[in-house]
C-alpha cells in the first residue's frame, strides 16, 4: 500500500519546482539585491554607481531607499567594542 504522506511530498517537491523561477527578467527582482543596495549605500556608493554594479535602474535604487527611512547598520570592528551607525533619508 502507498503511505499517504509520501505522495503529498512528492507534489510538494514538484510543485515548489515549478513555481521557483530559474532566471528573473530583473535584476531587481533577485534575492538580495535590497540588501545588498543598502550595503553599498552604507560604503558611500552613489546611486549610480550601485545601480551599474548590480544592473538594476537608477530609480530602483532610489526607490529601495525612499522606502527604509532608517537603516541601521551594525558592523563588529572587535569582538567587545561595536559600532553603530544609523543613516536617516529624507
Amino acid at each position: 500500500m502507498n503511505n499517504p504522506i509520501q505522495n503529498y511530498e512528492l507534489i510538494l517537491k514538484e510543485l515548489t519546482n515549478i513555481c521557483s523561477p530559474i532566471s528573473y527578467r530583473y535584476n531587481a527582482r533577485k534575492q538580495g539585491i535590497k540588501d545588498k543596495i543598502i550595503e553599498m549605500m552604507l560604503n558611500s556608493s552613489g546611486v549610480r554607481d550601485i545601480g551599474r554594479v548590480l544592473k538594476i535602474s537608477k530609480d530602483t535604487v532610489v526607490a529601495v531607499l525612499k522606502k527604509r527611512q532608517t537603516l541601521t547598520f551594525i558592523s563588529s570592528q572587535n569582538k567587545s567594542n561595536q559600532c553603530l551607525i544609523i543613516l536617516m533619508l529624507r
